[in-house]
């Protein structure tokens, strides 16, 4: 009881945090808002120019732009969808010479189940660095397939020892959550217990708890827009921050290290 209530304190003092985006609304100046109705049980598909900030923004920030995209395929009956993610993020280098790799690039397809957390069942997976040109150095190759079931995630690849981790409780993905939290903005709910997190689908992060913060107000491409809040804390990782516009699409996502920015047109 006193360490669930030593949680909860950890918690609130996160959030709510308006502020987690006020302070880049200088990069968000020209923003223009997507335009037309989201339906976020459907299918869709989403861009984001990446950041690296580690804790705040810098002149190597924007320097180092990346690109996300998730794709969202509802699946025949209903009980599932697939999630297809590419996802480029860039080295900084800070002039200590000129290093080849310049960025990585992950890509995965995910069969999730189709409830709160949109839990991940099983996924296919592939990750490389990429130098000038964007060729690929064929050492940092990875290609891993992974399942999730009675407890357990299973990952393998060719020639390699399969690997088993246990979780306890429920269990997402970092790009799951891209998924989870607009349909829990239209269904006006959230996790009502701890749950684990697979980041990008090979690390396992325990005790996350996600919280709704509620609206905020801001000034966005010469508009006052209202945003809705969430904001995530758990082991492993600094909070996360998550907004949403009124029609639960996730415009931002702005964590410690690394934000993500909806792609104006």
């Amino acid at each position: 009881m006193a360490e669930e209530s030593s949680r909860a304190e950890v918690l609130a003092a996160s959030g709510p945090g308006s502020w987690s985006l006020e302070r880049y609304l200088g990069q968000l100046k020209d923003f223009l808002l997507p335009e037309g109705q989201f339906d976020a049980e459907g299918s869709w598909e989403h861009r984001y120019n990446v950041y690296p900030i580690y804790t705040k923004w810098s002149v190597w920030s924007e320097k180092h732009e990346g690109e996300c995209v998730i794709k969202r395929k509802e699946l025949p009956g209903g009980g599932d969808f697939e999630l297809e993610v590419s996802s480029e993020v860039t080295f900084i280098d800070f002039g200590y010479g000129n290093h080849p790799t310049k960025s990585q690039l992950t890509t995965a397809k995910i069969r999730c189940a189709n409830d709160v957390l949109g839990t991940p069942k099983s996924w296919e997976l592939e990750s490389a660095a990429l130098g000038e040109g964007k060729n690929r150095f064929s050492l940092s190759e990875v290609r891993e397939r992974g399942v999730f079931e009675r407890g357990k995630v299973v990952l393998g690849s060719a020639g390699v020892r399969r690997r088993r981790i246990k979780v306890v409780g429920d269990l997402t993905s970092n790009w799951s959550l891209f998924d989870a939290v607009q349909r829990m903005y239209k269904a006006k709910e959230t996790p009502n217990r701890e749950f684990s997190m697979l980041e990008d689908l090979r690390l396992l992060r325990v005790g996350q708890r996600l919280v709704y913060d509620g609206p905020a107000e801001f000034d966005l491409g010469g508009k006052r827009v209202r945003l809705y809040g969430y904001h995530q804390i758990g082991e492993g990782i600094l909070p996360i921050h998550y907004w949403v516009d009124e029609t639960g699409r996730l415009l931002f996502a702005l964590g410690g290290v690394r934000i993500y920015l909806w792609q104006s047109e």
